[in-house]
């Protein structure tokens, strides 16, 4: 069997594969450029670059080159679709890679409402409006209830990465409240990530995936303490030199753990990375090493086939157009009171609070890797898909805009919450 796969693999896919790849991060650059020109981070650039390339553009003017250059069934398609699914597995090990448990829970116990509030209210709008939509937007390995919980954790996670990178275009990453955003983000996150690996083992509705995905998540948890364990103490034994490559070995022995139990493994590449943080200097040394391979290849191609998987005619009817629209405010107004109000009560200005709501309401790449699972997985249809692509994308939009809006409104750096950025001993602005 691996040798017939291996002698599928000929000269002209490689190629074929190699052409695929430049093209696509060509684009990517480019569009991504022209994403930052516009203040807009660069993920949203490279998913654009995406959609431009697929069916929606690229597809109509051209669909014959488009057809030879994006085949379908071609061994050089196979293997984009592998790279790209590396690429969220690396993308979510990562994410993982850079929580702080320590700042999770002190925050945690600081502004539990806002963690609270921007988690439940947003997932119940989700989970109201998942039994709302047509059923065109309902995967056929799922049920309506299943769909509805998909749409639950979309509408309550955020992109700390995505977050991350605006709070760094508009000079806010050190206040106050980008600290506590990126905090309840990924408390957040933790949350939603063990939630989809359920949802997506149970999506047929029978109790034995139900209960082996409960099983892989105890698997993978005792994994993950084990390796904090033996990290601490026996880590300094491995050279320096291949820390990483260790760490990445036992992100992909966890990531084929997980899926292994039915549960994706973009999971167990999230866990992974939690356990090789709390590790200390080695979890540094593992972001170190895919840090730069995720932002500069495997991110976005990640984010460019996954744009190229959208098709805006499937947009073009009127319910599911009207509908998507609703989901992209739905959540907008979810995330947003959600986080705000319970930071308005504890006596925040209605800036810090609306800077506080906008940044969390920013889904941006982790909502594409869910709404990628969900595909793969049948919870969602090209509709839906296409739909959860765009409520990433709005969502991500508009975070730059009304953190300005905040700005021009009170000035941030006057409040308590949000504290002024450390002067750069240099003299110059603080860095971002």
């Amino acid at each position: 069997m691996f040798g017939a796969a291996l002698t599928s693999i000929t000269a002209d896919s490689t190629t074929h594969l190699l052409a695929q790849i430049a093209v696509l991060l060509t684009v990517a650059y480019l569009v991504g450029w022209l994403a930052r020109l516009v203040r807009q981070p660069a993920v949203i650039g490279y998913v654009v670059a995406g959609v431009l390339l697929g069916p929606s553009v690229f597809g109509r003017i051209a669909p014959g080159v488009a057809d030879d250059l994006f085949p379908t069934g071609e061994v050089s398609s196979a293997m984009l679709l592998g790279l790209a699914g590396l690429g969220a597995v690396c993308l979510l090990a990562l994410t993982g890679l850079e929580i702080d448990l320590p700042t999770v829970r002190r925050w945690g116990r600081v502004v539990p409402g806002v963690t609270i509030g921007s988690l439940l209210l947003p997932m119940a709008v989700g989970y109201g409006l998942g039994w709302m939509l047509p059923i065109s937007f309902v995967g056929g390995a799922t049920t309506r209830g299943g769909f509805a919980l998909l749409m639950a954790i979309a509408f309550g996670i955020s992109s700390p990465p995505v977050m991350a990178a605006v709070l760094g275009d508009l000079g806010l990453s050190r206040r106050e409240f980008a600290h506590v955003a990126m905090s309840v983000a990924m408390s957040n996150d933790v949350v939603g990530w063990v939630l989809l690996g359920i949802v997506v083992a149970g999506a047929g509705g029978a109790a034995g995936a139900l209960l082996k995905a409960c099983a892989g998540l105890a698997v993978l948890a005792l994994i993950a303490f084990l390796i904090m364990k033996m990290g601490r103490r026996c880590g300094d034994r491995i050279p320096e030199r291949s820390q990483a490559l260790v760490g990445l070995a036992l992100i992909a022995a966890m990531a084929a753990v997980s899926n292994g139990f039915g549960v994706e493994a973009v999971l167990g590449a999230f866990v992974a990375g939690i356990a090789l943080r709390a590790t200390g200097r080695q979890g540094q040394n593992v972001a170190n090493a895919v840090r730069p391979i995720v932002h500069s290849f495997l991110g976005p191609l990640f984010f460019v086939v996954a744009g190229l998987r959208v098709s805006l005619a499937d947009l073009t009817a009127a319910d599911a157009l009207i509908w998507t629209v609703v989901a992209v405010v739905a959540a907008s107004i979810a995330k947003i009171v959600g986080a705000g109000v319970p930071a308005r009560l504890t006596g925040r200005s209605r800036a810090d609070s609306l800077a506080l709501g906008a940044i969390l309401n920013v889904r941006g790449s982790l909502e594409i890797v869910l709404a990628g699972v969900g595909l793969t997985a049948g919870l969602l249809t090209p509709t839906s898909y296409s739909a959860i692509i765009v409520v990433a994308l709005g969502t991500s939009a508009i975070a730059s805009p009304l953190l300005r809006y905040a700005l021009r409104r009170e000035q941030l750096a006057s409040g308590r919450f949000v504290s002024q950025p450390e002067p750069d001993p240099s003299g110059g602005p603080a860095p971002a």
